[in-house]
């Protein structure tokens, strides 16, 4: 895809910064998981490595420098192996779960472990009655951890940091059963297998199912942190303006719920929003719009402002996923990176956003990446650039100017070092404004016919 970008005329020319992608740390087949970020240290945790090749906690200086590991699994019937999610911080421990090990079950456990690799203890080790495989990060408030288990239908649970207290909230799979003729369906009406961490806030846990609720595709769901008022939000479906089979957790903005679906949209998968009560459910994009468009967005979003940051597991321009971001109004959507090889791509995990870099995990590397600056919208010039967008194979630039001004449009392609070169701008559209507010052109084949393209608009004389 083609790397859109403007120059906007003001009393000074500001320009969107290309995006410069730095593998910071190769993991040697680890299999990292997720990351949580503590002033300038990711805490995480590898599915296998470590002493025992069971997985472990480990601690890195966000500039991939001071990797350390803190605990290796060992398994077995005495501890936790292959953790599944990021290690959540509450003061000075962090708190995590294994997906499997702990007992003689091997059904998996929660632990802890201080931040300067002490006091390592497992609060419990899982039993297939209670619940099995816990998956994702814990949701932590106060002294209670909220968490999820996948095997069977799943189950959503509680428990204190001091390990008492273990309750199942919610055991998922209450199903009918449908004949007709000779076929038999069953239907899972509250969801199935929630493979995502929960999100939080006050007394209400939201979270995300893959399958079951009315369609067999998934749901979002709410329920009080006590157990009570479990509630279907969205039921997902195979309709057009629906996605479907969500992995993700989902994040909360006030009252609007950020998700992603794997499934859905043009199939590709899509990004989508939700109120906390139901309402207001829409696809703000689905995969497969552009030409080497990203699928398959396992990961969950990163917000910063009224900018959604995600990745593709899948596709792009190199197959091997992508980093993407979008406004929450679902314009502005754009490929920031294509990743290039399945040791460095395929990723998964969450983004985590410092000042103007992203920082993530994919294949075995945890990578930065700078994000675009956000434009500068003048308050008192009448004349920039208001959006650059794909659409289909071409790009739509559009912008502002004075009745009676001629504008011209230029552009030019990118260099070897992913920037530009400010003299190579040329004339593709001159226009002279006469109704003043907005122009549109549309560039026909400019996501096929450039690698990279930058746009500026210029008055002329």
């Amino acid at each position: 895809m083609a790397v859109v970008s403007a120059t906007f005329l003001l009393a000074v020319a500001t320009t969107t910064r290309a995006q410069t992608y730095t593998p910071l740390f190769n993991f040697n087949g680890s299999e990292p998981s997720d990351l949580t970020l503590s002033g300038s240290n990711f805490y995480g945790t590898t599915t296998y490595g470590g002493g025992h090749s069971d997985g472990m906690v480990f601690q890195i200086v966000t500039n991939g420098t001071g990797f350390t590991p803190l605990y290796s699994f060992s398994g077995g019937n005495d501890d936790g192996s292959n953790p599944r999610g990021a290690p959540m911080l509450s003061g000075s421990t962090l708190y995590g779960t294994t997906s499997s090990g702990g007992n003689s079950y091997g059904d998996g456990t929660v632990f802890e472990i201080n931040t300067n690799g002490t006091n390592y203890a497992i609060l419990y080790s899982f039993v297939p009655w209670e619940g099995q495989s816990p998956y994702g990060a814990l949701a932590v408030s106060g002294t209670k951890l909220f968490g999820v288990t996948t095997a069977g239908n799943g189950a959503l649970f509680s428990i204190n940091s001091n390990g008492s207290g273990f309750t199942n909230l919610h055991v998922f799979g209450g199903s009918i059963t449908s004949i007709v003729g000779s076929v038999t369906n069953v239907f899972f009406l509250d969801g199935t297998s929630p493979n995502g961490s929960l999100a939080l806030s006050g007394s209400t846990l939201y979270g995300t199912t893959t399958y079951g609720g009315t369609n067999n595709y998934g749901t979002v769901f709410s329920i009080n942190t006590d157990g009570s008022g479990y509630s279907i939000l969205h039921n997902f479906s195979s309709e057009p303006g629906d996605g479907y089979n969500p992995y993700s957790p989902l994040i909360l903005s006030g009252s609007t719920l950020y998700g992603t679906t794997a499934g859905g949209g043009r199939s590709n998968g899509t990004v989508f929003q939700i109120n906390t009560n139901g309402t207001g459910f829409a696809v703000l994009y689905g995969f497969g719009l552009v030409a080497a468009d990203g699928y398959a967005p396992y990961g969950p979003l990163t917000l910063s402002g009224s900018t959604l940051y995600g990745t593709t597991t899948y596709g792009g321009s190199n197959s091997y996923g992508t980093v993407f971001q979008i406004n929450t109004d679902g314009t502005g959507y754009q490929i920031l990176y294509n990743f290039l090889s399945s040791n460095s791509g395929n990723p998964n995990g969450s983004l985590i956003l410092a000042d103007s870099t992203l920082c993530g995990i994919a294949g075995n590397f945890l990578f930065s990446l700078t994000v675009p600056t956000p434009p500068i919208t003048p308050t008192s010039s009448p004349f920039y650039v208001t959006s650059i967008v794909p659409q289909g194979y071409d790009i739509l630039i559009t912008w502002t100017s004075g009745i009676g001004s001629t504008n011209a449009l230029q552009a030019t392609a990118g260099d070897a070092s992913g920037g530009y070169n400010t003299n190579n701008f040329a004339d593709i559209f001159i226009v002279t404004n006469t109704v003043g507010a907005v122009t549109n052109y549309l560039d026909a084949g400019a996501l096929t016919n450039f690698t990279s393209r930058y746009y500026r608009v210029q008055l002329v004389p």
